[in-house]
């Protein structure tokens, strides 16, 4: 701890990252998050146990993430989800479980009338 009474993140010991989990996907689920997993932090080698934080990720590719998530899955996730899950498999539980919100229909959205420009 630092004088007043924090974590000292400086002395915490730093997380091994060169051995990438290759537990492979069991469920298509798994398959579809791992795939956009490794597309958004651009590592090959992650497999269903990594932790998305500690292998790059952040909360704004953390939307993008969740973005090609919900195009997938027809489910919205919410950040908070990906930080309380953190890895496909826990990710994937938390989906086949609870099923996410449904996106809405793009046939219920109606375009946005035209205006003029001056």
């Amino acid at each position: 701890l630092t004088p007043n009474g924090k974590v000292d993140e400086a002395r915490l010991p730093r997380p091994d990252l060169t051995a990438d989990d290759h537990a492979l996907p069991e469920t298509r689920t798994q398959e579809t998050l791992l795939a956009i997993f490794r597309r958004v932090l651009g590592r090959p080698g992650l497999g269903v146990d990594s932790d998305y934080f500690l292998f790059g990720g952040n909360s704004l590719n953390a939307m993008e993430a969740l973005s090609e998530i919900g195009e997938a899955t027809g489910r919205a996730l919410r950040v908070a989800d990906l930080y309380t899950c953190r890895s496909v498999r826990r990710l994937s539980a938390l989906l086949d479980r609870e099923g996410g919100e449904a996106l809405p229909a793009a046939a219920h959205l109606a375009p946005a009338p035209h205006q003029e420009r001056w």
